[in-house]
């Protein structure tokens, strides 16, 4: 899988806590309302498997995803933070 991403556009990321209780989240959704054994099976062994799922990241969101997070710590308005998500969106 690694092998066949374009590395220019995204990066392959470890999941976070966030990430991984969602997606435990999700997969626990998945087993109640299909009764996949292969959720099943993942959820029951959760500790070992979670760190073989991975986060593709596309590189042009995460510097927009920065840019927004630094405008919110300097306490920016709605249009100054756009100003800076335009700029940065500009490469």
């Amino acid at each position: 899988f690694a092998a066949k991403l374009n590395r220019e556009m995204v990066e392959l990321e470890q999941l976070d806590a966030e990430d991984a209780e969602l997606l435990a989240g999700l997969l626990a959704d998945h087993v109640r309302l299909t009764g996949s054994a292969v959720a099943e099976r993942v959820l029951a062994d959760w500790p070992d498997q979670v760190g073989r799922f991975k986060r593709v990241m596309p590189r042009d969101y995460a510097r927009v995803l920065g840019v927004m997070k630094r405008a919110e710590a300097e306490g920016l308005d709605e249009a100054a933070t756009l100003d800076r998500v335009m700029e940065a969106s500009r490469g």
